[in-house]
């Protein structure tokens, strides 16, 4: 019966004991909540632009950014009248915090993206070759591309051969509403260029450059309620009516949109050597040798008076 006692006091003391260690150890802190994901380091390093023909591959150092690498693609379009010809620079898959900057806009990346048109520099200075073929460009457009938080990194569109065919074609057509300036300065009037017939350019004159173009000529059909009645052609065709078309020629001086006349162009009223049938009927139009030679009179003739 003596022990008992002591048993009671030691399991008393092994119970004060375990409750003072609970008692002992602090609640967890507000600094030991877990924490918000942290937000993806900077690079370390500025992005590496290599270009190839008018698309460049921007290589990225950003650690949480393991995507395809961004890039930069180029093209030339029409522009307005004070800009006929842009470059249109596109960046993608760029990642956040991007911008790109070129003649003196900057663009922030939206989704990845940034465009901008920029205009082309002295694009009278262009050979006039590049109506009909590809020419060699030197664009040397600068552009900046500048990741969060980094100095930004300089390029250049490099020089390339390209086809200014179809930009060309759209920005002669802005003639119709004003003027499409590809130089201010007055040169001898002596080249113009045909529009509205056709995919290819027609040129009148001498000129060398796109800023010795002086007028812009748009030529489209008109039928007219001349007929003639032709036999002999071979094939069964038999004898069949010819339906003769106009060609309206409409010139535009370029440097100012302002129109300086009004041509209309006939065919010759005689039978063709062949024809098509359309309706059952062959229509004959004017030749395009024939329009070039009205518009070398027209311009030989408006520079005789300018002469005066």
């Amino acid at each position: 019966m003596r022990n008992r006692p002591a048993f009671a006091i030691l399991s008393t003391l092994a119970f004060a004991a375990c409750e003072s260690g609970r008692a002992s150890t602090p609640a967890p802190t507000a600094s030991e909540q877990p924490s918000a994901s942290a937000r993806p380091a900077r690079p370390s390093l500025p992005p590496v632009i290599r270009w190839q023909g008018d698309t460049a591959k921007i290589i990225l150092d950003v650690p949480d950014y393991r995507q395809t690498d961004a890039t930069i693609t180029s093209r030339i379009d029409a522009g307005n009248g004070d800009a006929p010809l842009v470059m249109r620079i596109e960046g993608a898959r760029l990642p956040a915090g991007a911008t790109m900057s070129a003649g003196g806009v900057t663009v922030p990346a939206s989704g990845g993206l940034i465009q901008l048109a920029v205009p082309v520099a002295d694009v009278g200075a262009i050979s006039i070759d590049a109506l009909t073929r590809s020419v060699e460009l030197a664009a040397s457009t600068p552009i900046e591309v500048a990741l969060e938080g980094q100095a930004p990194v300089s390029t250049a569109v490099p020089a390339a051969t390209v086809d200014l065919g179809f930009p060309l074609m759209d920005a002669f057509a802005l003639v119709r509403r004003g003027p499409v300036r590809f130089t201010t300065a007055d040169t001898r009037l002596d080249t113009a260029v045909l529009i509205g017939q056709s995919m290819m350019h027609e040129v009148v004159g001498p000129g060398r450059t796109l800023a010795d173009i002086d007028w812009v000529v748009d030529q489209t059909r008109r039928q007219t309620s001349r007929r003639k009645r032709c036999s002999g052609y071979s094939g069964g065709v038999g004898t069949v009516t010819i339906a003769f078309v106009d060609t309206v020629l409409t010139i535009y001086e370029v440097r100012t949109g302002k129109q300086v006349g009004v041509e209309v162009v006939s065919p010759p009223a005689r039978c063709p050597s062949f024809v098509r049938l359309s309706g059952g009927e062959a229509q004959v139009g004017v030749y395009t040798d024939d329009v070039k030679r009205r518009v070398q009179a027209l311009l030989a003739r408006g520079s005789a008076r300018r002469a005066r």
